[in-house]
């Protein structure tokens, strides 16, 4: 089997009654040493001024602190009968397998995810209607790199998914831009593209610890990427950095990275003004299907048991 293929099964274990599976190769991101070094081009001048950025540091200190609290209540303290009122809002359970399934979840979750950018999911792919528009799944590469050019944000952001998800490295290294932009359309499915430069590095790395100083501003850095998911309101994203390095061997700067990650945040939404791009609107991930993505297997147990 191929390392795709060995992918896709991981994520589909790891969440087959949950929300989704991606045909985006987590093997690629820690094996590969030919991605390219840097994340995306940057400016190097500090945009605002130095009080504005350490408010808005500080904002993003108390939202993860908070995001943190609610993610330890969702895969932590919600008992079974909180987790079964959840359940009651879907009326379409059907056991399959060893647990339960219900559609109107997942087509839920599937509208989430296709508008953040994550265009292949357990219940539906790219032909799916979920999608704000069919066509594009049939287009080819060259024509959605046209159509991307002329400002199509959708078209950009299916060629960022397809090109980032390849097996060719030459690909990967071309999705470079198209996901930047992506990210400053507000498909935030792109934060794992444009990471994955850093993850191949870390990984490279974290096997020949002969440069820890290099090897702790990596981490460092890919730390404030998982910080942006965060702040994108993205907890997928952040899921899928975690999968593709597991862990760091330095003991990151986190002040570091909470302010590298603001910066990259402030660049986004100037860049967002300076095109004119609209805001997005997203629909909701569903509570239980957030506490389910969270949970991972371990919640299929407490669901199975409102069914008894």
């Amino acid at each position: 089997m191929n390392k795709k293929g060995i992918a896709v099964l991981f994520l589909s274990a790891l969440t087959v009654v949950v929300l989704f599976y991606f045909f985006f190769d987590i093997n690629q991101i820690r094996d590969s040493e030919q991605l390219p070094e840097s994340i995306e081009s940057r400016e190097t001048n500090q945009v605002g001024n130095e009080d504005d950025l350490r408010d808005t540091v500080k904002v993003s200190s108390d939202k993860r602190d908070s995001e943190d609290q609610h993610l330890a209540k969702s895969t932590t303290t919600l008992e079974v009968e909180e987790v079964c009122q959840l359940v009651e809002k879907y009326n379409d359970w059907y056991p399959e397998g060893e647990h339960y399934t219900s559609i109107k979840l997942m087509e839920e979750s599937n509208r989430w995810a296709f508008a953040r950018g994550y265009y292949n999911t357990a219940y539906g792919d790219e032909r799916s209607t979920y999608g704000s528009s069919n066509d594009y799944s049939y287009q080819s590469l060259d024509n959605l790199e046209v159509m991307a050019k002329s400002g199509d944000a959708e078209a950009n952001a299916r060629l960022a998914y397809r090109l980032a998800n390849s097996s060719h490295q030459e690909a990967i290294k071309k999705a470079q831009p198209y996901c930047q932009q992506a990210l400053i359309d507000g498909y935030t499915a792109s934060i794992h593209c444009l990471a994955a430069p850093l993850a191949s590095q870390i990984n490279a790395l974290q096997g020949n610890f002969s440069d820890k100083e290099e090897l702790k501003k990596l981490e460092t850095r890919y730390e404030a990427w998982k910080l942006v998911a965060v702040e994108l309101d993205d907890p997928l994203a952040k899921q899928m950095l975690e999968w593709a390095v597991a862990g760091y061997v330095t003991e990151i700067n986190s002040g570091n990275a909470k302010r590298e990650a603001q910066r990259m945040i402030v660049e986004i939404k100037q860049k967002r003004d300076y095109s004119e791009v609209i805001q997005r609107e997203y629909p909701e991930l569903p509570e239980l299907a957030a506490y389910m993505f969270n949970k991972g297997s371990a919640s299929y147990e407490r669901i199975n048991a409102c069914f008894k």
